[in-house]
């Protein structure tokens, strides 16, 4: 190597060496760069846990939206700050991973992050307020929700949203004049739940049309249920909300015949018709064709209340004429009332729902003789009337020339259509006494109906058909009569508030078939299915009430069936009372879990882990109708808070004794913690009876 080359070379080390000198804090500063910001996005991280736990806490405190909007959302709140990490908010939250904890804010369902000008929060919980925190909150200041006027609470708006921001995040390099708040945020939303894991094996059967409708048929028709001609008049009720005053305890549906583009009803050529009255969830349910057509087109969902044969109307028309023409050897009926019944039925005495009281008959029977001032019953008329059920009337002179006939008779509990018919007795003309007598029968002039309570009226609690306000169930024959029909059905399933009265569940009868009973699971027997809940999924059916694909030996499904699950149940047959006995109180007897319901509207709903909360599933009215393994829809789920129930006999229990085989508590839409709950896209309705879940959307 010549001297020129070792000079060259010693310069250009020089170069390197200065040049590296130069780049040193180059490099340095973009490392400190790329290592500081890698540190605050691993804040962010943290901070994106915290907001995550803290809508997953607030999540499980929605339970009692309905009953107690204001203290529940004070729960809500405190529950998301035990675990969003924010000291300034709730001193003794748990995460506090971050390098400098107190340096966490959290603001909820705010449009606006925490900054040092946000003001203060006026519907924070004061410390001591009983929402379940044990927790001394700081004075009020620059840590509240910046935009929190009440429009944006969790219970109103279904859905819970944290923002946190961690106050200028420490730096690893002090020289970098850069001082970030990193910012993370979460949000739970309240959804609907459309499976559900977990159930007990128990159903409720609710009143719940999207149709209801009345049919007035002539009874004499030739044709019988199959004759279109049969019908007289069809139409839609409309459901009145609010029920009229007086009729609050039930679901009330009302309509004229002549309104909505219904014409008059005709009650001529006849003296008997029938009022049935149709309900179905299918909002789309013909009305069109003959009886038998209309209530059997879905066997699921519709159904005409008390049968669909011509005489099984709930409610009775007697049709009478007015012309003349009555003579002693030939009397006809007129206008025939009823009054009475029992004064805890609202539309006595044509419909009663109870039965068991007293019901007055009232006829006008035309002999063609003027009976003012005189006994029709003396020689020369010889004039009687008896009825059945209801034995010989006695007559009045009420100045008309027939007078009235009046009697009673009592109709028993559950008797269903009772049908009255007059035997009219008359003078022989070939005797000068009244020591034999022709007659004469005058079937089918009233017919109250008497609701089976364990039977199939049972959702038809109320029925009344006027003519313009007055009863019209004994009506002059007319070709045009306009009809107003009022339906009072069992109300749906309602949400309990705090101070309503425990309501009775029904889990068993004296015949078996009304047990409310499901089985849920394959080879498991009742008791394990209530004690640990049914281990197949199942869903709220969306096929218009179709179970087409299910028969016994496919439902329950073995052993478990896949998400979504059925979306129909299968009956469980036999009372099994031991078992539901057993299996109460193993569930919740041994040891007693307390009755935590509110005994006032100031205290606190049950905690969102106590052991009675239970979900069940809602069914057809017409569920447990029959005898066997039957298979219905599942309408929707319930949440349900038990207070007491056989079997379980612990202190606080509401009521203190129970009967065989009952159950009590109170339905509410409940959240339910189960992870396993797939929601819809619906948010939850907390006025609405159901069962909700807690998705994390954001």
């Amino acid at each position: 190597m010549t001297c020129r080359s070792q000079i060259s070379l010693r310069a250009q080390t020089g170069q390197v060496v200065v040049f590296f000198a130069l780049l040193v804090p180059v490099i340095l500063g973009i490392g400190s760069i790329v290592v500081g910001v890698g540190n605050w996005f691993v804040h962010k991280k943290h901070l994106q846990t915290l907001v995550d736990a803290g809508a997953f806490a607030g999540g499980t405190a929605f339970n009692g939206c309905f009953q107690d909007p204001d203290g529940t959302n004070g729960a809500i709140k405190l529950a998301a700050l035990e675990y969003s990490g924010d000291q300034a908010r709730d001193p003794a939250t748990r995460n506090q991973q971050l390098q400098d904890p107190e340096d966490v804010h959290v603001a909820l369902n705010s449009s606006s992050y925490w900054s040092q000008a946000n003001g203060v929060d006026p519907d924070l919980p004061t410390p001591g307020s009983g929402y379940g925190l044990d927790t001394t909150l700081p004075p009020v200041d620059a840590f509240g929700d910046p935009t929190d006027d009440g429009t944006s609470e969790p219970c109103s708006t279904r859905f819970l949203n944290v923002k946190a921001t961690e106050d200028e995040a420490p730096l690893l390099f002090r020289w970098i004049p850069l001082y970030p708040s990193p910012k993370s945020t979460a949000t739970i939303q309240i959804r609907k739940v459309i499976t559900q894991v977990g159930l007990l094996p128990w159903a409720v059967p609710e009143v719940d049309p999207a149709v209801v409708a009345a049919i007035v048929v002539n009874e004499d028709a030739v044709g019988g249920a199959s004759d279109p001609n049969a019908i007289r008049g069809v139409w839609k009720l409309a459901k009145q909300s609010p029920s009229p005053t007086g009729l609050e305890a039930y679901s009330v549906w009302k309509q004229s015949s002549v309104i909505g583009g219904y014409g008059p009803v005709g009650l001529n050529g006849s003296d008997n018709f029938s009022v049935i009255i149709l309900v179905s969830r299918d909002p789309a349910a013909s009305l069109s064709g003959s009886l038998n057509t209309i209530c059997n087109q879905n066997p699921v969902q519709t159904k005409c209340i008390t049968g669909s044969s011509l005489n099984s109307g709930a409610s009775f028309i007697h049709a009478y004429s007015t012309s003349s023409g009555a003579g002693l050897q030939d009397p006809q009926v007129r206008d025939v009332r009823l009054s009475g019944g029992c004064t805890t039925d609202d539309s006595r005495p044509y419909f009663n729902y109870e039965g068991g009281c007293p019901i007055f008959i009232t006829a006008k029977v035309d002999f063609g003789v003027d009976f003012a001032g005189i006994n029709p019953g003396l020689f020369p008329n010889c004039a009687e009337v008896s009825a059945s059920p209801g034995g010989n009337l006695v007559w009045g002179d009420d100045g008309t020339p027939e007078g009235v006939w009046s009697g009673s008779f009592t109709p028993a509990v559950g008797s269903g259509r009772n049908v009255v018919n007059l035997t009219a007795r008359f003078r022989n003309p070939a005797r000068n006494n009244c020591s034999q007598q022709g007659s004469k029968s005058l079937p089918r002039v009233a017919a109250p109906y008497v609701s089976d309570v364990d039977g199939n009226s049972e959702p038809l609690q109320y029925l009344t058909v006027e003519d313009g306000g007055t009863i019209a169930n004994s009506h002059v024959k007319d070709s045009a009569v306009n009809l107003t029909v009022t339906v009072g059905l069992a109300p749906p399933l309602v949400v309990s508030a705090k101070t309503d009265p425990p309501i009775l569940l029904r889990i068993a009868s004296s015949t078996g078939s009304q047990n409310q009973a499901l089985d849920c699971d394959k080879n498991v027997n009742f008791k394990d299915e209530i004690v640990n809940g049914c281990l197949n999924p199942y869903s709220i059916n969306q096929r218009n009430g179709s179970c087409a694909g299910y028969g016994s030996g496919n439902l329950p499904q073995p052993p478990v069936a896949p998400l979504p699950g059925d979306d129909c149940i299968i009956t469980e047959t036999g009372d099994k009372t031991g078992q539901l006995r057993q299996a109460l109180n193993e569930r919740f007897a041994s040891p007693c879990t307390d009755n935590n319901w509110p005994e006032s509207a100031s205290d606190p709903m049950p905690p969102d882990d106590d052991p009675r909360w239970v979900t069940l599933f809602i069914a057809d009215e017409t569920t447990f109708q029959g005898s066997g393994n039957k298979i219905y829809p599942i309408r929707r789920f319930a949440g349900f808070y038990v207070t007491a129930a056989d079997g379980m006999n612990c202190p606080g229990d509401e009521p203190s004794t129970v009967d065989r085989a009952d159950v009590w508590g109170h339905f509410i839409t409940y959240v339910d913690p189960d992870p396993n709950a797939i929601p819809s896209d619906q948010l939850c309705e907390f006025d609405v009876l159901g069962t909700c879940v807690a998705l994390l959307v954001e």
